[in-house]
């Protein structure tokens, strides 16, 4: 008789995915192996990634800012957060601090702004005529 192949939550919780060496996953969750202070990794939040390595624990980890340089520590509470309540997938990793990246979001969100005004304006009856005469000179320039 064919076993039924366990369903994703199934398979999950039971961590039926081996290592190299043949341990089970369980293994690597017994209480003497997770660091001190890491916060368990519940694997059935997680945003599907078919990897063979999920993040069993989340960690404090220390980084350093790609557009600054400062050293920030991208705290387990938040990697639990990115990856178990927005789902972004296990491969993305925090490169900018949390200044920067408040930044960085200010500027996408004043592009979308500005964007919506451009697209909601009026257009001159002879716009399209400019275009044209501007890509000539830009032909004749070139």
């Amino acid at each position: 008789m064919k076993k039924k192949r366990p369903s994703k939550p199934q398979a999950q919780r039971l961590a039926h995915w081996t290592t190299a060496n043949g341990r089970n996953v369980h293994d690597y969750l017994r209480p003497e192996r997770i660091p001190p202070g890491a916060i368990k990794a519940d694997l059935a939040k997680h945003a599907s990634h078919n990897s063979y390595g999920p993040p069993m624990w989340y960690v404090d980890q220390e980084r350093k800012c790609r557009d600054c340089g400062k050293e920030f520590t991208w705290t387990a509470k938040r990697q639990q957060h990115w990856f178990e309540v927005l789902k972004i997938p296990i491969h993305v990793q925090a490169v900018r601090c949390a200044a920067c990246g408040r930044k960085v979001r200010l500027a996408k969100e004043a592009q979308k702004k500005h964007m919506a005004e451009m697209a909601q304006r009026t257009t001159h009856p002879n716009e399209a005529f400019f275009r044209a005469v501007s890509r000539k000179k830009l032909r004749k320039n070139a």
